[in-house]
């Protein structure tokens, strides 16, 4: 009996192993950067829709009430702002009703009280620590709660803040700012969520602003209602920034006084999140003084928009649509878009 012999099998070199190591490691690198954009084309497409429910809502409040919902329940820090108003025009009636101190419109220092969404009630703390999803931008990577161990400031943060105008949110000159030359028109004026001041008499019982659609005679298309804003990621408090139930500027509220993503600090009144330890938190933030419970903290101070998109921000419009807006714009023309009655023409390009 003969015994057929077999060839030995062909095995891989070594050298052709690295060879199709490193083809494989090309073709990675070439698919990675293509994965990405995919995933941020989506990302930024979710982050968009989420800014039409919030400018439709806006609307629909408008509709129900004859008016947009105020910037500041009351000129003060901490005060209930836009966010909440809209809730039931959003589907999230549980979590609106559970904002027990909301209706009432007598000014209190008390905490809780009507001032603040902000108190040991249970049920309002159930509602600051639901996630909405519509409130949260993906890209952000949130939702990041704040201070969900405390039974009074506990919250979930949130993407989005409403334009109080090009200036402060009262429309005054913001810091670190200066007005143009005569005869140049004054750029810094309120927005459709722009405050009125306390009023030095009547004090905080003075009525909160709330714009209306005809008074947008700059036109309701070119006029930013919303946009962006980035997330801090700490556990703790991390100031004002980020926390969009309240009205205070970086929390519920922006201006246009900065291009977006710029370069230069947003002007907060309070602690920037690095301030407070969040390393991770890197868009550029000045404090400009410190935050007073009972008092206005609001003079000067300014956020920009601010997203982790490329090249710019979605924003939403007066009359509900949604743009997208590019880092380059110029400062001109996002400050004149920023304002509801300032008198500037605004090209559509």
């Amino acid at each position: 009996m003969s015994i057929l012999s077999r060839r030995p099998r062909a095995a891989f070199t070594l050298i052709e192993l690295l060879v199709v190591i490193a083809i494989i490691a090309i073709l990675i690198g070439l698919l990675l950067p293509a994965v990405q954009k995919v995933r941020e084309a989506a990302a930024r497409l979710k982050c968009s829709n989420n800014l039409k429910q919030i400018a439709l809502a806006a609307h629909n409040y408008h509709d129900a009430n004859g008016a947009f919902p105020h910037g500041r329940k009351f000129d003060i820090w901490d005060t209930y702002t836009w966010s909440v108003p809209i809730l039931p025009y959003m589907e999230q009636d549980n979590i609106f009703t559970g904002y027990v101190t909301f209706n009432d419109q007598i000014y209190s220092t008390s905490n809780p009280g009507s001032k603040t969404p902000a108190g040991n009630i249970a049920i309002q703390r159930a509602s600051r620590h639901a996630p909405i999803a519509s409130f949260n931008c993906p890209s952000d990577g949130g939702p990041f709660g704040n201070e969900l161990g405390s039974d009074t400031w506990g919250f979930q943060r949130a993407s989005y803040r409403a334009v109080a105008g090009s200036g402060d949110m009262y429309g005054n000159v913001p810091s670190g700012q200066s007005l143009p030359p005569a005869p140049a028109p004054n750029p810094f004026a309120v927005g459709i969520f722009g405050v009125t001041r306390e009023d030095p008499v009547v004090g905080r019982a003075t009525k909160a602003r709330q714009a209306k659609i005809v008074a947008i005679t700059d036109g309701a298309s070119n006029t930013v209602s919303f946009s962006e804003g980035i997330q801090p990621q700490t556990t703790g408090w991390g100031g004002p920034v980020g926390n969009s139930w309240l009205g205070n500027m970086g929390g519920g509220l922006m201006t246009t006084t900065l291009t977006p993503n710029s370069t230069a600090a947003d002007q907060i009144v309070g602690p920037c999140p690095r301030d407070n330890g969040d390393q991770t938190y890197k868009a550029p933030c000045n404090r400009i003084a410190n935050n007073d419970g009972n008092g206005r903290s609001a003079d000067g101070a300014h956020a920009a928009a601010r997203s982790f998109h490329t090249g710019g921000v979605n924003a939403g419009m007066g009359d509900g649509s949604i743009r997208f807006f590019r880092n380059s714009i110029d400062v001109v023309v996002w400050r004149a878009l920023g304002t509801m009655s300032n008198g500037e023409v605004v090209s559509d390009n």
